[in-house]
């Protein structure tokens, strides 16, 4: 999803289309999400647009991935589009073996840097570098012996690149989070892992004013599954210098039912619940309850009027 200049907001996905198999769907919206125009096309596969870019006009760029049950392999599209959802120009990138993209930016010169993968299930890093209409200037594939894919990219100021994804330490078998700096060619100056677990993936980095990278991601562990959120800071030559992660409990039960009527209930686990607030939409609170040594607790909210509301506990 991009913001546009009036406000209002781009997305692309995917839709189930008028069989079962997917087509890519691209919409536009005000900045209140009503609906402005929404459009599918369709490759005559499978395809799913997998990331979006704001073009200067308010239209936008799309690369989407294509497969079948005849041609797994599957193939890289770009999708050119106009301020009011109308198709400029489509091109499809063909590569001899399995390919995916992930990452697109549009570069300095109007053109396109596309990021992803080839050669499933062990993949190699994909670049593919293309003019301003979408026609292949070079392709750069990075190999290893292990699986490695490109989730996201940008251009440097000086016409190089920076990417993120994932790569697999050959020694445990374990994915590591990485960062890759190419030149202008696309060819590789430097990279570096970052491991938290036994499965790290970056999804997406931006860059800081300093020079830096920030990379944004998730993490696995062995034994019980645990979902994270990593956001990791680093200078201009990929050193850490700030991590922070975000827990996301598995359990979807910690507040139901919601929405809720006349009672609502809290589940901390095996935590111990002590002090919950409800805020109505003004940020004024309704509701204050206090606990002592409980992992459940009820709020009972008849009193209240119908609306929605933020409820924030303390375990």
């Amino acid at each position: 999803m991009e913001e546009t200049s009036d406000g209002g907001f781009l997305v692309c996905g995917f839709t189930e289309g008028t069989g079962t198999e997917e087509d890519v769907y691209v919409l536009r919206t005000t900045g209140n999400g009503t609906l402005l125009w929404a459009t599918a096309v369709d490759f005559g596969a499978s395809e799913v647009g997998w990331c979006l870019r704001r073009t200067d006009d308010d239209g936008c760029i799309v690369v989407a991935n294509s497969f079948d049950a005849g041609d797994p392999n599957g193939e890289i599209n770009l999708l050119r589009f106009d301020p009011n959802g109308d198709t400029l120009w489509t091109r499809t990138i063909l590569t001899p073996g399995a390919d995916e993209s992930h990452g697109l930016a549009i570069t300095s010169d109007d053109g396109l840097i596309i990021a992803g993968g080839i050669g499933y299930p062990d993949r190699d890093i994909l670049l593919v570098r293309t003019d301003e209409l979408g026609n292949e200037q070079w392709r750069r594939t990075h190999a290893t012996l292990g699986d490695e894919a490109a989730r996201d990219v940008q251009q440097m100021d000086d016409g190089g690149f920076i990417v993120g994804g994932r790569k697999e330490d050959l020694l445990t078998n374990d994915i590591q989070m990485h960062l890759m700096r190419t030149d202008a060619d696309g060819y590789m100056e430097w990279e570096r892992t970052f491991q938290q677990g036994i499965f790290s993936e970056a999804n997406s980095l931006d860059r800081t004013s300093d020079g830096g990278f920030v990379l944004f991601g998730h993490d696995r562990h062995t034994g019980r599954v645990r979902i994270h959120g990593h956001v990791l800071s680093e200078d201009g030559w990929g050193r850490i210098l700030h991590r922070c992660v975000h827990r996301r409990s598995r359990r979807s039960d910690l507040v139901y039912p919601n929405p809720a009527a006349d009672r609502i209930r809290l589940d901390a686990g095996k935590a111990h619940l002590t002090s919950a607030v409800l805020f109505d939409p003004t940020g004024k609170p309704v509701l204050s309850e206090t606990f002592s040594a409980t992992t459940t607790a009820e709020l009972s909210l008849g009193h209240l009027c119908c609306g929605a509301y933020v409820l924030t506990a303390t375990a």
